[in-house]
């Protein structure tokens, strides 16, 4: 995983690289998505990849901050309609776990 710190969560079913909520790993520049970042179903996977798709081309400048982040929000809803359920909510909840443990990390 390139370096990436990675945590264990069954929730997510097993080992998956530390990310924040535009998808970036503990190695600055390095985006991960899918099933990489814990099991789940394919429409969750392309969200994902639209948020680091996102953040990729905010960080390039080809988007300016505002539209980025009006994307990424707009983004973020499809993620928790999907994730709405029981076995929805506990990947939510997981995932929210995963963000609040990843600047530990990146700003060591």
């Amino acid at each position: 995983m390139s370096g990436c710190e990675c945590i264990y969560n069954k929730q997510l079913s097993g080992w998956i690289p530390l990310h924040n909520e535009k998808m970036e790993s503990t190695i600055k520049e390095i985006y991960v998505v899918g099933d990489t970042t814990g099991v789940e179903e394919a429409n969750t996977a392309l969200e994902e990849g639209k948020l680091a798709g996102i953040a990729v081309a905010e960080s390039l400048n080809y988007l300016p901050p505002i539209k980025a982040h009006e994307l990424l929000n707009k983004t973020w809803k499809r993620l928790k309609d999907l994730r709405m359920g029981p076995f929805g909510e506990k990947r939510m909840l997981a995932k929210k776990e995963i963000f609040l443990q990843y600047p530990q990390y990146v700003n060591q």
